[in-house]
């Protein structure tokens, strides 16, 4: 269960850093690519230079071409790289979005004194607090229930000494009864021998 909880919060942060980390990394790409083409310009433009100096046709118009051509995609990546800009800011203006049917709030992070915004799906935020507190409720329910078994032990367990004990008086108050009766039974001998004996004797003295 750890596991999945694991899982299900990196994939929640992988989610909430999906946008900017995006955006960040198009514009990288972007201004990387716009540099390139700028340093092309450059050498081109140079190479242009050097064959009009040494009236070499060739070498002008490949400079020239090259030039042209890479300052037209350095000025395209610097559109794109604006468009992407504008997109981004108009994205981090607004404090909240849906996609795919979730609801994905504006939160502010701080990383090495830095301020940044992040996006974060609050939908998953609520059922993953809800999957805890089922967790919780299933946890205190099993707690409850054990402790309804172990109660039920208890109380078989002095239901069953309860139940020994009254057996065993049963046991004593028979066994009692059973030697009184013996002790009267007994006594009843020795009187009845005494009587005989009595009369034994007053028959002699006649």
């Amino acid at each position: 269960m750890n596991n999945i909880t694991k899982f299900g919060t990196l994939t929640a942060l992988a989610i909430s850093m999906v946008v900017p980390a995006a955006a960040n990394a198009q514009i990288r790409r972007r201004e990387q690519t716009a540099n390139e083409w700028k340093n092309i310009a450059t050498i081109s433009g140079l190479a242009a230079v050097l064959g009009y100096l040494n009236h070499d046709d060739t070498l002008t118009f490949v400079g020239a071409t090259g030039a042209l051509y890479s300052a037209y995609r350095y000025n395209e990546d610097q559109k794109s790289i604006d468009r992407i800009a504008r997109a981004r800011a108009e994205y981090f203006d607004r404090d909240y979005f849906y996609r795919d049917g979730c609801r994905y709030e504006k939160r502010t992070v701080w990383r090495g004194g830095q301020k940044y915004y992040q996006f974060v799906n609050v939908d998953y935020n609520r059922r993953d607090a809800q999957r805890r507190e089922d967790e919780r409720r299933r946890e205190d329910e099993r707690r409850r229930e054990d402790e309804r078994r172990r109660e039920e032990a208890r109380w078989r367990d002095e239901q069953r000494r309860r139940d020994e004990d009254r057996r065993r008086d049963e046991d004593r108050r028979r066994d009692d009864d059973r030697r009184r009766d013996d002790r009267r039974h007994d006594n009843g001998h020795d009187r009845d021998d005494h009587h005989d004996h009595g009369n034994h004797r007053g028959h002699g003295d006649h």
